[in-house]
């Protein structure tokens, strides 16, 4: 029993290395005789092409403006009373010599001149106020005298004369509150008062505007990329017509979208027709900008030019050879090109594959 132990541990060692051999040789037939799957072929697309037609190419964006009026100064009443009659359009150009309301039935006039009206005028009566009122007399065709800021009996007689004229009572005498002196006419110009208000003497009474509104366009940082100041804007006036001016400095807007700008609008715009935008607050206008002029010619897709190693842009034609082409304009992912003619076929690039 001792003496055979050994024995069978030897016939074990002998077995397994039996079943080593018989694995190694498994293995190298496995590895001799595996199946590999053949390389499968390269796909191949018919190349897409485009054939290449007269078009326009353009781009326009439009954009918010606002109008508004503003003051430059104030004029105020020489008289109380309460305003009975307004005959002055908010907005309306004034002359000389206008009557823009009345104040307890009474004709207020607008005149030229530097001197405010601080005091009743009458005969006997000296200064660069009375000479301010014998220019309003002299225009209105009724003083023939001398402009010598002397109110005399000629100045009294041609006072009376324009008292008539404008429905007031004939005394020779000009109150205070008859006259709103402003050193530069024609002027735009708005009540501030109301028919029916009460009117304080030294209260406001006229808003003098500017000659024109002030417009300006807000728009957001992405679009403020493609602007430029002197870029031409059109603007869709009230009453259907357009205004045509040109984009001032870019600034942040102070209010309204965050990350927005804000840009004025300069030029003659409104015109004869600033009268119809409103003098109270601001009035909401459309404007349309151009970003791309409309350019016709032979149009491809963007994306059939490519860059040429030498600079300047080239496309592929159906058969594979490569044209220079020059870009006139492109936009919204066309392009007018000069280099090709209509009923050209192009190549396009090919999709990925998946």
């Amino acid at each position: 029993m001792v003496a055979t132990a050994p024995i069978r541990r030897a016939a074990g060692i002998v077995l397994s290395a039996a079943v080593l051999v018989a694995v190694a040789g498994l293995g190298y037939w496995a590895g001799t005789n595996a199946v590999v799957p053949p390389s499968l072929p390269l796909q191949s697309h018919d190349p897409i092409t485009y054939t290449v037609e007269n078009g326009t190419v353009g781009s326009s964006v439009d954009v918010p403006v606002s109008a508004s009026w503003s003051t430059t100064r104030t004029l105020h009443a020489g008289r109380s009373g309460t305003l009975t009659s307004v005959l002055l359009a908010d907005g309306d150009e004034v002359a000389s010599g206008t009557v823009i309301a009345t104040i307890d039935l009474r004709p207020v006039v607008v005149a030229t001149g530097s001197v405010p009206m601080f005091r009743t005028l009458a005969s006997g009566i000296d200064g660069p106020d009375v000479a301010q009122l014998q220019q309003l007399l002299a225009a209105q065709g009724l003083y023939k005298g001398a402009i010598d800021g002397r109110f005399r009996a000629s100045t009294t007689a041609a006072t009376k004369l324009w008292q008539k004229s404008i429905g007031a009572s004939q005394s020779g005498i000009v109150d205070a509150g008859a006259l709103v002196f402003i050193d530069s006419l024609p002027a735009r110009m708005a009540l501030v008062p109301k028919v029916g208000d009460l009117v304080g003497q030294g209260g406001d009474l006229v808003r003098v505007l500017g000659s024109a509104p002030d417009f300006s366009v807000t728009v957001t940082a992405s679009l403020r990329a493609s602007l430029g100041s002197g870029d031409t804007i059109s603007i869709g006036a009230p009453d259907g017509g357009t205004w045509t001016g040109t984009l001032g400095t870019f600034e942040p807007a102070i209010t309204g979208i965050p990350g927005s700008y804000t840009a004025t609008v300069g030029g003659t715009l409104c015109g004869t027709d600033c009268g119809l935008v409103s003098v109270e607050g601001e009035t909401a206008l459309r404007g349309f900008i151009v970003l791309v002029p409309e350019t016709s010619g032979p149009v491809v897709p963007t994306s059939a030019l490519a860059v040429q190693p030498s600079g300047g842009s080239a496309v592929t034609m159906a058969d594979g050879s490569i044209r220079p082409v020059t870009v006139v304009a492109e936009a919204n992912g066309f392009a007018v090109v000069e280099g090709l003619e209509a009923g050209s076929i192009i190549r396009l690039p090919s999709p990925p594959t998946s």
